[in-house]
């Protein structure tokens, strides 16, 4: 695991539905399994022979909060605090931002909070989790291309109409953004259009961005945490 990068030096961070909780000061993602004693009329040792049997885990982390005013898109106390007062189950993933990293998911019950405050001091946290049924453990990568790309010439001077499917379900963490790519048909370089974020499936390229008559060459590319994904297909189009 990656160890650069954040406030106390680790990129370790705790998401609940795919947004982070707060800023991680210290994680522990406890694993056991019980073990169960053999008893069979040929241990004539005397020396206790196990088998595994059921496994169990937990989470605690420790938080540093800017709760109050934190505009950042970050899990905060109070979502935390809905959750365990509802005794609603939560969705994990214990990982980093850091490509090829191992990704942690499972869902759990919060069996504990606590808000600590003191005297000039930054707001902390602490949470524990029982995790509820099995843990995944997957790569963390970029996702899959997206597939299925076409366009079309749409109504106005140059204007052209986008439409895609999004990337199989391959890479971790979430889709985030779509970034979209042009260039002439006889040129080498693609341009990035300055569309804004977003996670829809369609586009329309405003007039003006394109000039009528010419031969474009269109290309998406999905977007998460870890990076950028394979191009989509290729779409050709000459704006109106």
């Amino acid at each position: 695991m990656a160890t650069t990068g954040i406030v106390n030096g680790s990129l370790l961070r705790l998401y609940v539905n795919d947004v982070a909780v707060a800023y991680s000061t210290s994680d522990t993602l406890d694993l056991t399994r019980a073990m169960r004693e053999i008893a069979h009329k040929d241990n004539t040792s005397a020396w206790v022979e196990v088998a595994p049997g059921q496994k169990s885990a937990t989470f605690s982390t420790e938080l540093l909060f800017a709760d109050v005013g934190d505009a950042s898109a970050n899990t905060k106390f109070n979502s935390l605090f809905e959750s365990w007062d509802a005794g609603t189950e939560i969705t994990c993933t214990y990982t980093t931002d850091v490509l090829d990293d191992s990704i942690y998911s499972f869902t759990a019950y919060i069996e504990s909070l606590s808000l600590n405050s003191a005297n000039q001091e930054n707001v902390t946290a602490s949470a524990s989790l029982r995790i509820n049924g099995a843990i995944t453990k997957i790569t963390n990568s970029v996702l899959a291309a997206p597939a299925g790309l076409s366009a079309t010439p749409a109504e106005g001077n140059s204007s052209v109409s986008l439409s895609w499917s999004a990337p199989s379900a391959t890479g971790k963490p979430a889709l985030t953004d779509y970034i979209i790519q042009y260039k002439l048909n006889a040129a080498t370089t693609y341009t990035t259009l300055n569309d804004g974020v977003g996670i829809e499936t369609s586009y329309l390229i405003p007039s003006g961005t394109l000039t009528t008559g010419q031969i474009y060459n269109i290309r998406v590319l999905a977007v998460n945490a870890a990076g950028n994904s394979p191009a989509s297909n290729t779409a050709n189009v000459t704006p109106n």
